[in-house]
């Protein structure tokens, strides 16, 4: 993904539409050798990805980087949209890794109680905006 001139990053689509975005940049496109089993993830979200493609460079190939085998987080956050009642809720994915028929695990979060929760896990709302991703990646790796 190319988020600025000489600034460069990988992700790894995994299941069900889910990318894994990972704690590595570069400052150009070719990578070296590399197993991202090593490298520590940032986050994962739902993506479309053609609608992410202005951002897209391309595939590795997988002789030279070796894609991730950690496992998909099935925990994320579903949104409440009840008028009076807006908010989030903890869920866990199905099987298929969809929110769709997920278990709800804690029922409208509370900013102050759940904080934690909130600020540890991810929307599950599917991501179609190029120039927030970008921003977001370009952000982390700004200030980390």
């Amino acid at each position: 993904m190319k988020l600025v001139e000489a600034k460069y990053t990988l992700a790894q689509m995994r299941n069900n539409g889910i990318m894994q975005f990972f704690d590595i940049s570069n400052t150009n496109p070719s990578w070296p050798v590399l197993d991202l089993n090593r490298v520590s993830s940032l986050f994962y979200v739902f993506v479309s990805d053609q609608a992410l493609s202005p951002i897209f460079l391309g595939k590795v190939l997988s002789a030279v980087v070796t894609p991730s085998a950690e496992p998909v987080p099935k925990l994320m956050l579903s949104a409440i949209f009840n008028p009076g009642n807006l908010g989030a809720r903890l869920i866990e994915l199905t099987k298929k890794y969809s929110s769709l028929g997920g278990g709800v695990i804690k029922d409208r979060l509370d900013p102050q109680e759940d904080w934690d929760i909130i600020r540890g896990h991810e929307m599950c709302g599917l991501h179609t905006d190029p120039e927030k991703l970008r921003k977001r990646l370009l952000r982390y790796f700004e200030t980390a």
